[in-house]
């Protein structure tokens, strides 16, 4: 006796199941456009407003001094940034006229000395700087000042002090090595004779705080060691009067000179030692 067969379902056509992924595929690649295009899409005063209230949050000092609210929109946020270039162009123009009424006193204080050559001063943008000849102001191979020019610094210190702006002092030397003496290099010669006029100063009633000395021996020349003359103009002790700049940094002293690099590739050694 034969066994009925089984009844078999044909099965269904799924030749079209890969429509259902590349439906999903193509949803969720538009999606993905579409948040890419949001993100891109930036609102500038938004951004200048959250800028802002940042800048505010990290200097809470400005708060006292403007009376505004860190979180400002719309034309607040404007109002902030007028009140701050104001503020800052405020601030420089006060210094750029404490430098010219410094610039009236010194000239007058420092005529004698001018006239003499021991002494040269000029003014602009960036503040004042009054070179003092070291033959003046030293004797040679020493770091001791001659009595007759602390004098003149006691006075230079009574103009300088009522003021609030940074003042340099830096020492420089011509090319000759040093022979005997104290010192035994012209760094170490012009960085003394720049701590003995530094202290000078601070003696004399300006605040340590705006002061700085730094020697830099014989390579910031204002002319070429070739001649005696040009060697003596180059033994000075340099006072800058600096106006700092937006970013509250002092403007760099002039007579850089450019820099001999020693031959060979970075970061190898060419088998001898610059000389």
């Amino acid at each position: 006796m034969s066994r009925p067969r089984r009844h078999v379902e044909p099965e269904p056509d799924t030749s079209d199941r890969w429509l259902i992924s590349y439906a999903d595929f193509i949803t969720l690649l538009f999606a993905l456009f579409v948040v890419m295009y949001a993100v891109s899409s930036v609102n500038e005063g938004k951004y200048r407003v959250l800028g802002e209230s940042m800048a505010q949050a990290f200097r809470p000092e400005l708060d006292a001094m403007m009376n505004i609210r860190p979180a400002q929109t719309g034309d607040a946020a404007f109002a902030l940034i007028a009140a701050r270039r104001s503020a800052t162009e405020a601030a420089r123009e006060r210094q750029r006229e404490q430098v010219r009424a410094h610039d009236t006193q010194l000239s007058e204080l420092l005529s004698p000395l001018v006239k003499q050559g021991a002494a040269q001063m000029t003014s602009g943008a960036f503040g004042i700087r009054i070179d003092l000849a070291a033959d003046f102001m030293f004797p040679p191979g020493q770091a001791v000042v001659r009595e007759d020019m602390v004098k003149t610094l006691t006075a230079i210190a009574a103009v300088l002090a009522y003021s609030d702006l940074p003042l340099t002092v830096e020492g420089h030397t011509d090319d000759r090595p040093i022979a005997g003496g104290p010192f035994r290099s012209n760094w170490e010669l012009s960085a003394g004779r720049a701590a003995a006029v530094t202290r000078l100063l601070a003696q004399g009633g300006i605040a340590g705080a705006r002061l700085t000395a730094s020697g830099y021996g014989d390579q910031r020349p204002l002319a070429p060691n070739a001649d005696d003359a040009a060697r003596a103009r180059n033994r000075r002790v340099q006072i800058r009067l600096d106006i700092p700049n937006e970013l509250g940094v002092a403007s760099p002293s002039g007579g850089n000179q450019p820099v001999a690099l020693p031959r060979g590739e970075p970061g190898t050694f060419n088998g001898s030692f610059p000389q």
